[in-house]
């Protein structure tokens, strides 16, 4: 857990609300997909820049062992703005964040959760008062919320290893799509890979997936 971050003048708070938001209206990618939220509204603040599948198949030998442990891993980055929300690096902080990774189905309308990883504000910590840098791990697991130069807006990077990916389809040809649940009780998601050269296998026998958002 952090230090409190300092409670600030009523007036100061209203300037740099306004200000983000005026930040907020012209920085939402006009390529972004929003995904559904779990309210049935639309939410555009997460623009996922870049995300990574890679699933192992495990070989069984013949005489009996024990399951292999999970070695599948996914990777996520993108920007949030977490507007309306003054205080949620405090809150992750406090309360912990979730991860989800899937894909959207060919209507482009329902998420599909492949896998979640969820971590306890007791796995969250956040250094700095104005600009706090929070970061979240366990074990195979690590989520930072980073601080960029515009207020309300930080770069996300998920890594998560010792995965169990089941199914893992064909997602080439599906957006894959990741969703940051916060601790407000909000999905913020968004997909990549809708234009079809987003996507592309970078391993043999297609076990390992990478998107990247187009300019």
């Amino acid at each position: 857990m952090s230090r409190s971050i300092p409670a600030m003048r009523p007036w100061k708070s209203i300037l740099l609300l306004t200000f983000a938001l005026g930040i907020g209206l012209v920085s939402v990618p006009s390529a972004q997909a929003c995904l559904i939220d779990t309210d049935g509204t639309l939410d555009c603040s997460f623009s996922l820049r870049r995300a990574e599948a890679k699933t192992k198949t495990s070989v069984i030998p013949m005489r009996a062992a024990a399951p292999a442990a999970p070695s599948d891993r996914w990777n996520a980055e993108g920007e949030l703005n977490t507007l309306p929300s003054l205080t949620m690096p405090a809150d992750i902080d406090a309360d912990g964040v979730g991860v989800s990774f899937g894909y959207t189905d060919s209507a482009g309308s329902s998420f599909i959760e492949i896998d979640r990883v969820d971590f306890t504000g007791e796995e969250c910590v956040a250094r700095g008062n104005t600009y706090p840098r929070v970061r979240c791990k366990t074990d195979g697991g690590l989520f930072v919320l980073a601080p960029r130069s515009a207020l309300s807006f930080f770069k996300v990077i998920a890594r998560m290893n010792k995965r169990t990916i089941i199914p893992f389809p064909n997602l080439e040809t599906l957006p894959l799509a990741v969703v940051v649940h916060s601790p407000e009780g909000k999905g913020r998601g968004d997909t990549i890979g809708s234009d079809a050269s987003e996507c592309k296998y970078t391993a043999s026998k297609q076990t390992k997936l990478t998107c990247k958002r187009l300019p």
